[in-house]
């Protein structure tokens, strides 16, 4: 009997289950469209194990100071300790982050995970829409299943707005009715859900309201940007020549940068610093490592020159529009 195909980079021990149900479906070779549900559900669950998030690297002190208080009080504290958290105590189970794009909505959520031990699914609204009407609620629905057998865990939906505006009805009806399911079943209480968007006015009324707070999210302030690039540098450290006064002075020079901002300037700096030794060392095949100096406060401040140009050009574009005005 045929089947559906194998996802080439399904895990070995998904595909081991397949291959095992396949010896099982022979005896119901006549009820082809239930062998067919069987192994599409195990792809289900193998994509989505492949969206579970590494958070080691993220804590709430990545974050700035009033966000991670309020995280600390709404997600980590009932998942930390659930045995407070039961009957009437029973804590909220779902909050939504609004926030311009680059602010810490990811970071957050990641920080929350790693504080409460907890895994963390993270879901691309892309990812659910990219799926037909049958294939998107059962990847929903099995998203709430793994949660539960995994709590505590937290479910991540960036981009939340997108998928309630875009997704089809049936999918959207298959949330909101996960969602009612979490908030009326105590026994649920090491699973949480946290959806972000930066366009909350765009949100389907019915499927927003089933979230039990919104926190809104600034960007990140000049401490919480200090941290984060002590923490590139850290990570980096032979790559790097910079004073606590320089990482201060940068940390000033990057307001309204988010973190992936900040990660994208030491990037673009160390780049400069490998293509200028290959174009000295050009009729070699590669530069050695040793010819590459370490990052210097010169090359960030380049970097940051280079990122506002786009900016200027904007903004004079506009000036000389409303001259001729």
């Amino acid at each position: 009997m045929e089947l559906v195909m194998l996802n080439p980079n399904m895990s070995a021990e998904v595909v081991k289950k397949i291959e095992d149900c396949r010896g099982s479906i022979e005896r119901f070779a006549n009820d082809k469209s239930r062998a067919e549900k069987i192994v599409k559900l195990l792809q289900t669950r193998d994509e989505i194990s492949h969206l579970i998030m590494d958070t080691t690297d993220t804590s709430l002190e990545d974050v700035a100071e009033s966000e991670a208080k309020k995280i600390l009080q709404t997600v980590v504290l009932p998942l930390q300790y659930p045995e407070r958290f039961k009957g009437f105590l029973s804590p909220q189970k779902s909050i939504l982050l609004v926030g311009a794009q680059g602010s810490q909505k990811v970071m957050l959520a990641k920080a929350a995970a790693n504080a409460s031990s907890a895994k963390l699914f993270n879901i691309p609204s892309s990812v659910i829409l990219s799926k037909n009407a049958e294939a998107s609620v059962d990847f929903i629905k099995m998203i709430f299943q793994m949660a539960k057998h995994a709590q505590p865990s937290v479910i991540f939906i960036d981009e939340i707005d997108t998928f309630l505006r875009r997704a089809i009805r049936q999918a959207k009806a298959q949330f909101v009715v996960e969602m009612d399911r979490l908030s009326s079943n105590s026994g649920d209480f090491g699973v949480f859900v946290i959806g972000a968007t930066d366009r909350p006015q765009e949100m389907d009324e019915d499927a927003s309201g089933r979230f039990a707070k919104r926190i809104f999210v600034e960007m990140p302030d000049k401490k919480a940007r200090e941290k984060m690039l002590w923490k590139i540098v850290k990570n980096n450290e032979n790559n790097f020549e910079l004073s606590e006064k320089e990482i201060d002075q940068l940390a000033l020079m990057t307001e309204n940068f988010s973190f992936d901002d900040l990660l994208e300037l030491c990037q673009t700096a160390n780049l400069a610093i490998v293509h200028n030794a290959s174009e000295q060392n050009k009729f070699f095949h590669g530069a050695m490592d040793a010819q590459f100096r370490r990052i210097k406060i010169k090359d960030l401040e380049n970097a940051i020159e280079e990122k506002q140009k786009p900016k200027r050009k904007q903004s004079n574009g506009k000036e000389k529009e409303s001259q001729i005005v």
